[in-house]
């Protein structure tokens, strides 16, 4: 729409605008919570300027009721600390829980589904996309906690951009000129060629299609790259299953929880992650940290002593 009539402003409500944040932050590429604010703050100074300085022929203001006058921008920057303490509970802290939940993906998830409570036919679609697409989720799951990659950086992967003699992949980094090989996991590797070698046969593309991970469309039969969304679902879907619900991007947090664990190397995560920042890198290490925990256990163990 080129022309959006005042009215149609006038009459959105508190709960058309929390949709729209949220539909900015799930179906679109923006993933800084910096950039979606700057949207916000923009249609703010809009409606400002349309309620308090613009007027009509009689004096009057453009806009006599401005909902964005009540909005706020979503939660500014937290410190790694207060990052860390949100982030407790909702990742794998260690190798050993990826593979357990790797496991599942590969032979634990048909029999949750046959033995839940499900309705039949339900069963039925849960099981016939689990079959036709377990080795391709498999993969691109295994990836992200094998090398710490964000979702936009795992879909947008070309057949060329995989090096298995490095092993590593190749992906266009924030702030650099060029692609980055980033390297993975020896269960990543196991789990991308177990998938390689049947993705032309199960997504048949006459290899025009030059994409990873792909996507057949039930409706037009279409085989394309899948898409954010899809491959946001699927992860919730199977971390659903396995009774700990997390997004794609906590899977590449559980990889860098994991990695600090092992390892202790903030510049080599760093590096990995592609963060230009180190302080965002301390977030992992915060997440181990028990150090409050042990503080507020000292306060009980004096407190009995007396």
């Amino acid at each position: 729409m080129k022309d959006i009539p005042l009215s149609v402003l006038e009459e959105l409500r508190r709960d058309d605008i929390t949709n729209y944040q949220n539909f900015l932050k799930r179906y679109t590429e923006i993933e800084k919570r910096t950039s979606r604010n700057r949207i916000i703050s923009s249609l703010k100074s809009l409606f400002n300027h349309l309620s308090q300085i613009a007027e009509d022929d009689n004096g009057d203001p453009l806009l006599k009721r401005n909902v964005m006058a009540r909005v706020e921008t979503q939660n500014a920057k937290k410190s790694p600390r207060q990052q860390a303490e949100l982030l407790k509970g909702r990742v794998f802290t260690s190798n050993k829980e990826i593979h357990a939940f790797l496991d599942f993906v590969q032979n634990g998830y048909e029999q949750s589904v046959r033995n839940s409570s499900e309705r039949e036919p339900v069963k039925k679609r849960l099981l016939h996309y689990y079959h036709l697409n377990r080795e391709r989720d498999l993969a691109l799951m295994s990836l992200i906690l094998g090398s710490g990659l964000r979702i936009n950086e795992a879909i947008s992967l070309d057949l060329t951009d995989i090096d298995m003699l490095e092993r590593g992949v190749l992906v266009e980094r924030k702030g650099k000129e060029g692609k980055t090989l980033v390297h993975f996991s020896e269960r990543a590797k196991y789990d991308l060629e177990e998938y390689l070698a049947i993705r032309e046969k199960r997504y048949p593309t006459g290899n025009k299609e030059k994409a990873v991970f792909l996507s057949l469309s039930t409706g037009n039969r279409i085989i394309e790259r899948i898409t954010k969304r899809a491959a946001q679902e699927l992860v919730l879907k199977y971390t659903t299953w396995y009774g700990k619900p997390m997004s794609a991007h906590n899977l590449r947090h559980s990889f860098a929880t994991a990695h600090w664990r092992e390892n202790r190397d903030l510049f080599g995560l760093q590096s990995q992650l592609g963060h230009m920042d180190p302080k965002t890198t301390q977030v992992y290490a915060l997440i181990l940290d028990d150090t409050l925990r042990e503080e507020i256990d000292n306060m009980d163990r004096s407190l009995f002593r007396e």
